[in-house]
């Protein structure tokens, strides 16, 4: 299996250092045995981080996430915060 993870743009600027960029990989791993977890599924922790390695011959793209910059979030204005339940 394949699993997309996206962070900020700004996390790639930290993963110079060995322990942030530690953190920012068992932070995916936790996010996405979250996600797995409703399968009785898990990910193992045991993982290595790839460099020089090319896609269909080329370097892989950084994935982007396209969002609409807008005064008021559309979803949040709509929605009784008092009544919701966070998971996390």
């Amino acid at each position: 299996m394949t699993y997309d993870v996206v962070f900020h743009p700004d996390v790639e600027k930290f993963t110079i250092y060995p322990e942030f960029k530690k953190f920012a990989c068992d932070t995916a791993i936790d996010g996405i045995n979250k996600v797995v977890a409703e399968n009785k599924e898990k990910v193992s922790n045991d993982y290595k981080i790839l460099k020089h390695i090319n896609c269909k011959g080329e370097r892989p793209n950084k994935m982007l996430v396209k969002t609409r910059k807008t005064q008021e979030n559309e979803l949040l204005k709509n929605m009784d915060l008092s009544k919701t339940e966070s998971k996390l």
